[in-house]
């Protein structure tokens, strides 16, 4: 398991406030859970999001299902606030961490950032940089130097099972790893500067089964130390891996439940007829 980082230095990248306010800094240790609620997410006047609200409750894997343009990766890249990089994009409602509005004026979109990884569809290491420094980048952006970043390098790459197979050729480029490899560095890269949340879109997408495995067992260990919300179009993959289930159509949420209740006894129909495969 990741343990923290133990140097004054590694507390540089531990802003466990996101706002200009500096609440009490929470404990470390573990993730803290997203409350959303009433969110509208619009492309130029376009609603692709619904007044959706759903708690990721903190420690816990939450998988967002529902057929290709629901909404689901919209409302993730929401909770970090990459939607708004798109021109026209804007969000209405209220997204909070540790009781701190994401969206409020004040919080500093980087530590934001800091506290909520991401991780794409299909790996995307640094192209320039070696595995080392792919994992490093985010730890000497907070000003982190020297022992500090390499101790953390090599806890992260541990975390994701990676280590046994770099350690002797950390300077090469990330890139040279294969397909499942690259993305368990992109989420050793996530998880160095110990965020709060992890939040993953289709990470297995690109992977073939035996990759995919490795990163579903990687997601039921990391869950211990993060809160983690998946994106996925799989259904034997949520039932995996997730605690609970959010089923989005349109752009509103449908129904959210423990894992179990979705796929066995469903409140709404349309829910169903999805996990059975009936449409989508």
């Amino acid at each position: 398991m990741l343990s923290p980082p133990n140097t004054e230095k590694m507390e540089k990248i531990e802003p466990r406030h996101i706002s200009a306010m500096a609440p009490s800094p929470s404990q470390a240790g573990g993730g803290h859970g997203i409350t959303v609620e009433r969110l509208n997410a619009y492309y130029g006047q376009r609603r692709v999001i619904t007044e959706l609200s759903i708690e990721l409750r903190a420690n816990h894997v939450t998988a967002l299902i529902g057929p290709s343009g629901s909404g689901k990766s919209t409302v993730v890249r929401c909770i970090n606030r990459m939607h708004e990089e798109i021109p026209g994009a804007r969000v209405e409602g209220s997204i909070r961490l540790d009781g701190v509005d994401v969206y409020d004026r004040r919080v500093d979109v980087t530590a934001l950032r800091r506290l909520v990884g991401m991780v794409f569809q299909r790996p995307n290491p640094f192209p320039t940089m070696s595995i080392h420094d792919n994992v490093a980048a985010g730890l000497r952006l907070a000003g982190v130097r020297g022992a500090a970043v390499r101790e953390q390098v090599e806890r992260s790459l541990r975390a994701v099972g990676l280590w046994d197979e770099v350690k002797d050729r950390l300077n090469q480029a990330g890139t040279s790893l294969s397909g499942g490899q690259q993305q368990r560095l992109c989420i050793a890269r996530a998880i160095a500067v110990e965020p709060e949340v992890i939040l993953m879109d289709e990470p297995c997408s690109a992977l073939d089964p035996l990759a995919t495995l490795r990163i579903e067992e990687l997601i039921s260990e990391l869950k211990d130390r993060f809160t983690i919300a998946i994106v996925t179009h799989n259904m034997q993959q949520a039932a995996r891996v997730a605690d609970s289930i959010a089923f989005l159509l349109d752009g509103r949420l449908i129904e959210h439940g423990p894992t179990a209740q979705i796929f066995t006894n469903p409140r709404d129909e349309r829910t169903e007829q999805y996990v059975t495969g009936k449409f989508g």
